[in-house]
């Protein structure tokens, strides 16, 4: 993938260069920014579908057991990485890799998204987390999915545009009529199950998303 242009991109880090903004992130600022700012970065904005992840500043929201985590990835042709921050427990968590993987497993988010769950289910475990039930809406609503769609945070006015085209993510039906999507293989090759919690809200059934 490309490397965007400084502000939005183009970032070296060393960990302990990484360590020193998470605590300071961690730390309503100190010695970085003055504390209303670290705050106005963590608070996520609006979200037009209730339960879904929002944006903050700089920083994507992840639910995860009951928590709100606040963290970025980042990608370049040799290097990807992941960082989050889970302020209420006053924990970080932040990895580098310098390669793809086996079978592109960084690519489609397969580590990094296993390694925030496991940390999170070792070190906070839901209590008494309860099992999601099934709106009735389900199978009609995911037909109404079905089709191809590209990201809102692309550039729609030069050339990368086509790159839209080319990168759609498409949806179908599974076998039971619920969303299938072949971009997010799941762990094992084993697709996400998902099921309708909320109108036009889905979670997958054996993990977080």
């Amino acid at each position: 993938g490309r490397v965007e242009p400084s502000g939005a991109g183009a970032s070296a880090i060393a960990g302990p260069d990484m360590a020193k903004f998470m605590i300071a992130q961690l730390n309503q600022g100190v010695g970085l920014m003055q504390p209303a700012t670290a705050q106005l970065m963590h608070t996520p904005a609006y979200a037009a579908v209730p339960g879904t992840n929002r944006m903050a500043l700089g920083f994507i929201e992840t639910r995860v057991n009951g928590l709100s985590a606040i963290g970025h990835d980042g990608d370049s042709l040799y290097f990807h990485s992941g960082l989050w921050l889970l302020p209420s427990q006053n924990v970080g968590l932040f990895i580098s890799m310098n390669s793809i993987g086996t079978s592109r497993a960084v690519a489609v988010d397969r580590i990094r998204k296993a390694l925030l769950e496991q940390f999170s289910e070792r070190y906070f475990p839901a209590a008494n987390a309860a099992t999601p039930v099934e709106l009735p809406t389900a199978k009609e609503h995911a037909r109404m999915l079905v089709g191809s769609y590209f990201g809102s945070t692309g550039s729609f006015s030069n050339f990368v545009d086509a790159a839209n085209f080319l990168g759609q993510t498409t949806i179908g039906l599974d076998q039971d009529g619920r969303p299938s999507i072949p971009s997010m293989p799941g762990f094992g090759g084993v697709p996400p199950q998902w099921i309708e919690v909320a109108p036009f809200v889905w979670q997958e059934v054996y993990g977080h998303e």
